[in-house]
């Protein structure tokens, strides 16, 4: 999804990753590592009248980029989309299925070369 081109072994290429996902870095010989960023849930816990915020992104995207998050209800072990296609940063969440663990998760997506960031590590929130 994103590249320094091609550097020589003593330059160095900085990037800051705003939105939640999970993203491949690494090198033409082969190194690399995951870097993961999660979404924020708050708050952490509350009743089925409250409003919770889920954020996936501290800032703006760039042209082209949307966000698709997927929520887990509680009792069950399936994903379903939530909301896809987002350009917002955030969203709140009424509790739908009544008490119990609600997670998320989020990725980023090019809409010009359909690829795609690795889903978030899940972040949850109880209602009781």
């Amino acid at each position: 999804m994103f590249s320094s081109g091609f550097l020589t072994p003593v330059d160095c290429y900085r990037s800051t990753f705003i939105a939640a996902g999970q993203y491949s870095v690494g090198d033409l010989l082969g190194h690399g590592m995951t870097i993961k960023v999660a979404e924020k849930v708050a708050p952490t816990s509350g009743s089925t009248a409250t409003m919770f915020t889920v954020m996936w992104s501290s800032s703006g995207l760039s042209s082209g980029y949307r966000f698709d998050i997927q929520r887990k209800n509680p009792g069950s072990t399936s994903w379903v989309a939530w909301l896809t296609g987002q350009t917002a940063l955030s969203a709140i969440f009424t509790p739908t299925s009544g008490v119990g663990t609600y997670t998320f998760r989020a990725r980023l997506r090019s809409r010009a070369n359909a690829k795609f960031s690795g889903w978030s590590p899940a972040k949850s929130t109880t209602v009781a």
